[in-house]
């Protein structure tokens, strides 16, 4: 009896050293459970930490080229904006140089008797260069080129003419004799109606100082066109619209022939009454020289050279005083 309660106690004692240490091993491993669990929570943060950051890391990297390419296209927006009428020139000339190269070879390469400097000259002056090349002057000179209507004492007298600045006109001398008033037409339509400050002329050239500020001005030529050049005459013949002929610089003559003290460009322009005082330019748009009349012998056009005219300009001669009261 007291050997089975004994026995009994131990197996007590012995099932509660076995529920304790079942115990002791099931806490230990819910404690290895949370320690993993923990590191794979660690893992995942460290893990989500990078792919945020390499996400970071790429949207700075597309920033910056996002940026770097709006910049490029804020700088050629710049350079377009500038340059785009010359660049849109250039365009033009280089898609059409083939062309005029395939007019060059045609001289170049065919018989010696085709290769010659005529045959050089009507490729370069036929050919789509030079075609362009006008365009684009005549573009920019026309917006210069002004009708000028004298209201003078004996009636309206009509004619052509060039601003040289915002407030100085080049014309012919016998267009603006006498006048206090004129009235000015550009090509675009408009009409300015301006006081005459002061008129200086020589050589049947006229520089008229206006009280009203003009268009936009045309360049001079820095010398004097020679022989064969190819030139335009701008202006308003009988004082209608704006036109413009092509011809060649025939020769230059003794201005003595034509009362002048000065020699005197003849070219094959074609102009009529109202020409007068307007621009002969190059293909550069530069004026070469001043129209002022045509030889009835022949029917050349008569121009005084943009040498005399820069000597004028250069000279500011003393304003010729107009004798008109009304």
């Amino acid at each position: 009896m007291i050997t089975s309660f004994r026995f009994a106690r131990h197996a007590t004692v012995v099932s509660s050293l076995l529920v304790a240490a079942l115990g002791t091993s099931i806490g230990l491993q819910q404690r290895h459970v949370a320690i993993q669990w923990r590191e794979l929570e660690q893992n995942g943060a460290r893990a989500a930490a990078k792919e945020a950051q390499r996400q970071r890391d790429a949207l700075s990297v597309v920033t910056r080229e996002k940026a770097a390419l709006q910049s490029r296209l804020d700088e050629l927006s710049a350079e377009k904006a500038a340059h785009g009428d010359r660049g849109e020139e250039l365009r033009v000339l280089s898609s059409r140089a083939a062309d005029v190269q395939s007019r060059l070879d045609g001289c170049t390469g065919a018989s010696e008797a085709a290769w010659s400097p005529a045959c050089l000259v009507a490729a370069l002056s036929g050919g789509s260069i030079a075609g362009a090349q006008w365009e684009a002057a005549l573009e920019r000179a026309q917006r210069s080129v002004i009708r000028v209507r004298n209201r003078t004492c004996d009636g309206v007298a009509t004619g052509s003419g060039f601003v040289y600045d915002r407030r100085t006109l080049v014309t012919n001398a016998h267009v603006v004799e006498g006048a206090k008033r004129l009235t000015l037409d550009t090509v675009d339509g408009r009409s300015l109606d301006v006081v005459v400050a002061q008129t200086a002329t020589d050589e049947d050239i006229a520089l008229v100082r206006t009280t009203a500020t003009l268009p936009s001005s045309l360049p001079l030529a820095a010398k004097d066109a020679v022989p064969g050049d190819l030139v335009r005459a701008l202006g308003f013949p009988l004082g209608g619209r704006f036109q413009s002929t092509q011809g060649r610089v025939i020769d230059l003559a003794d201005g003595a022939e034509y009362e002048k003290g000065v020699p005197v460009l003849r070219s094959s322009v074609a102009i009529r009454p109202g020409n007068s005082g307007g621009p002969l330019i190059n293909a550069s748009g530069r004026v070469v020289g001043v129209l002022f009349a045509i030889d009835t012998m022949n029917g050349h056009a008569l121009v005084i050279p943009v040498s005399r005219l820069r000597q004028v300009v250069n000279a500011r001669l003393a304003a010729v005083k107009t004798t008109c009261s009304k």
